[in-house]
């Protein structure tokens, strides 16, 4: 604080005094009051008013100190010890008035000038803040009981709800975390229901038992710490249904208390205080469900795994893998919750998704879509899931599958993180390529093969596959994470590989294959370069040492190294897009060597061609655009001839890149990595602007769903149907089929 002379007054909270600072030559600091009876808390603060009166705030006695500028100090002059309640900070209006600070209270309190109390300024007494039927303050676990009740704790209250999502009540006060007043909860998570209808709701150090209408009904624990009944960190309820058997989960004790209908001890599953990692012990278990048959789960978040006992508390097998705690898809990582529909499936919670099981242990798939780390999950009769996102102040409800589709490869092909970045027909196969060195294949659109060649280069990123002749050609890019990295080739015949273009293709400033092409019986080539930034190169025989490069001056060079890059055949020419200086190009040529520029003038801020197609007798262009990305077309690609079909992202500018142009059925499809919701699919039976119908939105249900730049080869025909791949850093990438010809929008969100 600052007085009329200038002088500076520091609250020195360490040394329990306020300082005194007065400018001459540079600053000279001095005690202006020393307080040294302030105790630990020594949280002392200060304001200047009326008068250079200073005010320091003496958190440990609940007062508020008037001195005058000589130090005298009025230490009675604003005293809140009948309330217990700190000051924290103090400041003073031009009229004398003094307004203070209590954290602890909630509350900013005003008094007059000679220290008399005028009320509470702002703020509600014991009441953190508000909310009301619509907002929740986090969620901290959720349960939906027989009857379609949604139940959830969220900012120290107990909510139900009916599956409406309309309020029945509330029981605590809203942020307001008391252990030893019944009114109040005290850091409430998990919680189940009884066979009679109350509600058992884990409550830190004991277990709060709440009556179906929101009254309170009891309590049992003796709070911390150990033995029977003492609960170090209560976190999750789970009851029996019909044996009426209660179990609670002790978490920082490693174990789960069991204890029949009277509340009388039973058993204790784990070791108290002692971590483990064998099937007698668990390491900070978090939640634990009963399943309609009796068994036992318990969320062993420091092992990563959910164990599943009988009923006689016989252990039965471990979902998950003990230890493994990365980012493998069959790994948990922060295991938080588990729960078990009524075809047992189990629903494990963990980083940033929910994990479906089939009751043997197999996974059938993932939810997700920009969920957080602190995830709470439950199922009602019907097969909701409704997750709790805490950080995210929300509860979403999902159902089953998404109308029209389906993924095929459930697993992500193995690796969190990971990209689909190249889906290719070849034989009978459909084949796909990833950014994590991975190559895969399946006969059936279901089951899948690693089919990785032996790469003899470091950490391959597979970008393109094309169909040359009887073979399959991959563009690809090596290099170790800070380089340098290099373009390569390979192919394969179905059974055998052999890299047929390394170094760059002849240029070391190649640093990738980002674009394959067959045309008048050459293999085509482009690559992401350094220097003059897009290279053609081509092969008639895709044999090694027989590529040329065909557009010498690297369509006039410059303009870094794009990886954004499209390529496609219409009207006897061949048509390379790109991106360079922030504008979009599109090349063509007749012969593979004299190219021309077609893309009109004045069409920013489209920046980059991101997807090419031939449809209906035209050829269309993908345009990405930060305002809602684009698709031209025209029926002769000469510079004049180009008309607007998509603009503005299709009305939503987050749709800033078309991803995807691909024919299927008759139609074009259209494909958008939308940066906020996940990718969407649409499609039009003429091309025309205002024919398009949206067929899947939202990632299929998950809006980790999407693409960044550089992919126009993740769409494929195989089987008569249509195949997306995409980018998930959390569930790895994933590849979506058509079930039907006819698809619709979903109107739900994605579950397995």
């Amino acid at each position: 604080a600052i007085d009329s002379l200038n002088c500076i007054y520091v609250a020195d909270v360490g040394n329990h005094r306020i300082q005194r600072c007065v400018e001459g030559v540079g600053w000279t600091c001095s005690p202006f009051k020393e307080i040294p009876n302030s105790g630990d808390y020594s949280g002392l603060s200060r304001g200047v008013g009326k008068a250079d009166n200073v005010y320091i705030t003496n958190r440990a006695h609940w007062k508020v100190l008037k001195c005058d500028g000589n130090g005298v100090c009025d230490d009675a002059f604003i005293s809140e010890d009948v309330l217990r309640i700190e000051p924290a900070d103090v400041a003073v209006d031009s009229a004398g008035n003094v307004f203070v600070a209590y954290n602890d209270d909630f509350t900013i309190r005003k008094y007059n000038s000679s220290g008399a109390a005028l009320g509470v300024f702002a703020g509600v007494s014991g009441v953190p803040y508000t909310t009301d039927a619509n907002h929740i303050a986090g969620t901290a676990g959720v349960h939906v009981d027989a009857q379609g009740k949604i139940m959830f704790t969220a900012g120290q209250q107990l909510i139900k709800m009916n599956a409406a999502g309309t309020r029945d009540w509330a029981y605590g006060t809203p942020g307001v975390a008391v252990s030893n007043d019944t009114r109040f909860l005290f850091n409430p998570e998990g919680m189940d229901t009884a066979p009679n209808g109350d509600i058992y709701v884990a409550n830190q150090l004991n277990v709060r038992i709440i009556h179906a209408d929101g009254s309170y009904s009891g309590t049992f624990g003796t709070g911390c710490c150990g033995g029977e009944y003492g609960f170090f960190f209560a976190t999750d309820v789970a009851i029996d249904q019909l044996t009426g058997t209660i179990y609670v989960v002790d978490g920082n004790y490693h174990r789960v208390q069991a204890y029949n209908s009277s509340l009388v001890y039973l058993t204790t599953l784990g070791q108290e205080g002692v971590p483990g990692a064998d099937n007698a012990h668990f390491e900070y278990p978090r939640a634990v469900e009963i399943d309609g048959e009796g068994n036992i789960y318990v969320a062993d978040t420091g092992n990563c795994r959910v164990q599943k006992y009988n009923r006689a508390r016989v252990y039965q097998r471990t979902f998950g893998i003990t230890g493994a705690c990365g980012n493998g898809y069959a790994e948990l990582p922060e295991v938080n919750d588990v729960a078990v529909d009524g075809q047992g499936r189990v629903f494990i919670a963990n980083r940033q998704r929910v994990v479906v099981y089939d009751r043997d242990g197999a996974i059938l798939g993932t939810i997700g879509g920009g969920l957080t780390w602190n995830l709470y999950v439950d199922v009602d009769s019907a097969g909701t899931v409704y997750v709790g996102d805490r950080d995210n102040f929300r509860i979403q409800a999902f159902a089953a599958g998404v109308p029209g589709w389906r993924q095929a490869n459930i697993d992500g092909f193995g690796r969190r993180g990971q990209t689909v970045s190249t889906l290719t027909t070849f034989g009978s196969f459909l084949y796909a390529g990833t950014w994590s060195s991975q190559v895969w294949r399946t006969p059936d659109g279901r089951t899948w093969t690693d089919v990785t060649p032996a790469w003899t280069s470091p950490k391959p990123v597979v970008f393109a596959g094309e169909v040359f002749g009887s073979r399959l050609y991959l563009g690809i890019s090596v290099g170790e994470d800070a380089g340098p990295w290099s373009g390569e080739v390979w192919r394969t015949d179905g059974t055998t590989w052999e890299r047929v273009a390394d170094g760059g293709l002849g240029d070391a400033k190649n640093v990738g294959v980002t674009a394959l092409q067959a045309f008048t019986g050459n293999l085509y080539a482009v690559t992401s370069n350094q220097d003059t930034g897009t290279e053609v190169w081509r092969s008639a025989t895709g044999d090694l040492n027989s590529w040329t490069q065909v557009n010498v001056d690297g369509f006039g060079a410059g303009g870094g190294t794009p990886q954004d890059q499209a390529i496609d055949v219409f009207g006897g020419h061949l048509y390379v897009g790109l991106g360079r200086n922030g504008a979009a190009e599109l090349w063509r040529t007749p012969n593979g060597t004299t190219w021309t520029q077609v893309l009109p003038a004045g069409m920013a801020p489209n920046n980059a061609v991101s997807a090419l197609a031939e449809f209906g007798g035209q050829i269309y262009v993908g345009l990405k655009n930060v305002n809602g990305g684009q698709v031209w077309r025209s029926s002769t690609g000469n510079p004049g001839d180009w008309t607007p079909v998509v603009t503005g992202g299709l009305g939503d500018p987050q749709n800033q890149r078309p991803y995807g142009l691909i024919v299927y059925g008759g139609r074009l499809y259209l494909v958008f990595s939308n940066l906020a919701t996940g990718a969407e699919v649409w499609r039009s039976p003429t091309g025309n602007a205002g024919d398009w119908t949206q067929v899947a939105d939202g990632g299929w249900g998950d809006s980790d769903n999407g693409f960044t730049d550089y992919y126009d080869k993740a769409a494929a025909i195989f089987g008569n149907r249509l195949y997306i791949g995409t980018f998930n850093w959390i569930n790895g990438g994933e590849v979506w089929m058509t079930l039907t010809k006819d698809l619709y929008l979903p109107l739900v969100l994605r579950a397995p």
